[in-house]
Parts: C-alpha cells; sequence; structure tokens
C-alpha cells in the first residue's frame, strides 16, 4: 500500500519580544493566523507562567493534542534555549 502525508501549516506561533538574560525573564506573544491570542510571560528562575489572552481560538487544535498547556510547554522548552544560550536576536518560532 502506497500513499502520501501533507504537512500543513497550524498557523500557530510565538514571537518573542522581551529577553532578561540575567533574570531569566522572557514574554512571547502566541498569533494564530498572524492575530493575537495571547502572551505568555515565563520566570525561568522561579518556574512561573504568567498567561494574559484567552487559547479559546485554537480550541480546533485539541484533536491533534495541541492544547493550552502544549502551547506552553514548547513555548517554554524555546524560551530556556534562548535563555541558556544569550541569544539577542529574537525571532519567530512555529509552534
Amino acid at each position: 500500500m502506497t500513499g502520501y502525508t501533507e504537512f500543513k501549516s497550524i498557523e500557530l506561533k510565538a514571537l518573542f519580544r522581551k529577553v532578561d538574560v540575567v533574570e531569566q525573564n522572557i514574554t512571547a506573544d502566541i498569533l494564530h493566523k498572524n492575530n493575537w491570542i495571547a502572551t505568555l510571560t515565563f520566570n525561568l528562575r522561579e518556574n512561573t507562567v504568567h498567561t494574559a489572552g484567552s487559547f479559546d481560538d485554537v480550541q480546533h487544535l485539541r484533536k491533534h493534542g495541541i492544547d493550552e498547556l502544549f502551547i506552553i510547554s514548547r513555548v517554554k522548552e524555546r524560551a530556556l534555549t534562548i535563555i541558556y544560550n544569550k541569544v539577542t536576536q529574537l525571532e519567530v518560532f512555529h509552534i
């Protein structure tokens, strides 16, 4: 049996906009189809996250295993990498 898999973007991304390497704080806006849905602010030293906004606009992604906790964990992984490597050139991260 042969077939193929088609990969399509879910158009969900994190735009990192504030990084404090010393205090280990990082803020990212979460965008879906280029519309803001939430802001995540991580304090990696204290292992906390503050969420502003709502993930209601991406509820349809739950059927693919993508929920609020998944999004936060993916963005936190990238935030840890940014802090660990002391990255100053911020970029968009596709979730």
